[in-house]
């Protein structure tokens, strides 16, 4: 009889313990297999448009090998900006990205940050970038490289949320020529390309390598990390003299009133960019090779100002804004571990984050920022007006009491490939760059990213003469050429070349 009991006591006993851990280990089972990620499917084409994958992503032509690197965009108080999530051989042609190790522990701490200021949503998001090589397996060569950011949603990656791409790849008609033979006398080397960050610009380097005192009046420390107040909308009015006197000049800028406010990022690459800087060429040879490649940073959040602006005035609205330039290398590692630099330099200019306040009357979020009635700090006006960098666009004529929206104005004197840039962020780092490496400034200065609201064409808002004499409106743009690529399926288009202002800096006169 006590035999007996002590038994069901027992068996008593582990039903309560499994009882206890049934829920436990059911929520390790769920956080396992509800696993979110990122998902890229490569589809490649030749140049006449036609797919050189078979079966869609699931194979691709065996004289192509394609490498893949990806850094994750870290939270503002990582200071490390990117964080490398990814590297190697992309098999198969897709990539799949998982909440787990490095992503998980940046998707993490993007939540951790964001809680800090209120409720957290999968509206927000962040991005990866995605870098690939498809390189010729018989020669080596590097026949396309692709760098790109992708956004996705770290409390959304972090609950099961799959967010997938399809990314279109335009190979050239040299990488088909290989024999078999030979590949499979070269499939067991395994070597690979990777971009190292060698120059890491933000906020924080001002403090680390000073800067003039003017600077610190624009730095505001805030949820442990550094922004810098950020110019989006300026408008000057000078008065020349009294036969041609100015009107009165409103203006407003807005965004984020309807959907998510976006950071989209300049990406440009090239051969030997540093050296052509060195030597003179303020472009680096990337003129006609930057793009706006993907976005940085989305959020659901507001922004507006409005300004007055009488004659002799000058007026801004601003945002604090946490800019980042990043200037990479590339290298080669051999079979035998050895890297070598190639001689390709990357540039990415983006905004990593804006402080933004969560108001609980409204559930909504509203970017910080303001609007000064004072003349811009001199070391923003340096890079809006350096005449080697920048030049003054063509004029538009405001008549008395007439208006122009910022994207009709955006598009018929700047935006003439309508790439939909959006209203640009200017690169307020150049100062703190030409302490760090003073021949990257002229890249700095005309490499902008720029801000745009996901369900608008453009940062809304407008100027108006307010006054009874005509008003000319100049805007200045940076020298550098953009490149917007005509879609995959159109055979028959050619690249658009575009000029960005360096800033929405309008003068009136």
């Amino acid at each position: 009889m006590w035999a007996i009991g002590r038994t069901a006591l027992t068996l008593l006993s582990l039903l309560i313990v499994l009882a206890l851990l049934l829920p436990l280990a059911s929520y390790v089972l769920a956080q396992w297999f509800m696993v979110g990620a990122v998902v890229f499917h490569l589809e490649l084409y030749d140049e006449g448009g036609r797919p050189l994958t078979i079966l869609g992503a699931l194979s691709k032509p065996p004289e192509l090998e394609v490498f893949a690197q990806v850094y994750a965009v870290t939270p503002p108080d990582d200071p490390s900006v990117l964080k490398e999530v990814y590297r190697g051989r992309v098999r198969g042609l897709t990539l799949r990205l998982e909440a787990r190790g490095a992503l998980r522990d940046v998707a993490e701490g993007w939540v951790r940050f964001e809680e800090k200021r209120g409720p957290v949503s999968r509206d927000s998001g962040t991005a990866v970038q995605l870098n690939l090589w498809i390189v010729n397996r018989t020669s080596g060569e590097v026949v396309q490289r692709v760098s790109y950011y992708y956004a996705y949603s770290p409390k959304g990656i972090l609950e099961g949320e799959e967010r997938t791409y399809r990314v279109k790849i335009a190979v050239p008609k040299k990488a088909k020529e290989a024999s078999g033979s030979e590949i499979r006398a070269q499939q067991d080397c395994v070597s690979y390309f990777y971009w190292k960050p060698v120059y890491r610009i933000t906020p924080d380097t001002y403090v680390q390598v000073g800067g003039p005192p003017e600077v610190y009046n624009h730095l505001l420390w805030h949820d442990g990390t550094l922004y810098i107040r950020t110019p989006l909308l300026t408008i000057y009015n000078p008065l020349y003299n009294p036969w041609y006197p100015s009107s009165p000049i409103s203006a407003s800028i807005m965004s984020g009133s309807v959907g998510n406010t976006w950071f989209y990022v300049a990406i440009g690459i090239g051969f030997e960019v540093e050296k052509k800087l060195k030597n003179g060429d303020v472009t680096g040879g990337l003129s006609g090779k930057v793009y706006l490649g993907g976005v940085s940073r989305d959020m659901r959040a507001w922004f507006g100002e409005i300004l007055f602006v009488q004659p002799w005035e000058e007026a801004y609205a601003w945002i604090w804004a946490r800019p980042v330039f990043i200037f990479y290398h590339e290298y080669l590692v051999d079979c035998a571990g050895y890297e070598t630099y190639t001689g390709y330099d990357k540039v990415d200019s983006f905004v990593q984050d804006v402080v933004k306040t969560y108001n609980p009357q409204f559930d909504d979020y509203y970017i910080v920022g303001g609007k000064g009635r004072e003349r811009l700090p001199s070391f923003i006006r340096e890079w809006i007006f350096n005449d080697t960098l920048t030049e003054y666009a063509s004029t538009y004529i405001l008549r008395p009491s007439q208006a122009i929206l910022l994207g009709d104005f955006l598009e018929v004197y700047v935006d003439t490939c309508q790439a939909y840039f959006k209203a640009p962020i200017g690169p307020v780092l150049s100062v703190a760059v030409r302490r760090v490496a003073a021949h990257l400034v002229p890249l700095s200065v005309m490499i902008v990213p720029s801000m745009g609201d996901s369900e608008l064409r453009y940062v809304s808002g407008g100027i108006q003469n307010d006054g009874q004499y005509y008003e000319h409106l100049y805007i200045r743009k940076s020298k550098l050429l953009y490149r917007k690529d005509p879609p995959w399926w159109c055979l028959w288009c050619d690249p658009c070349y575009y000029k960005v202002p360096v800033s929405l800096f309008i003068e009136s006169r």
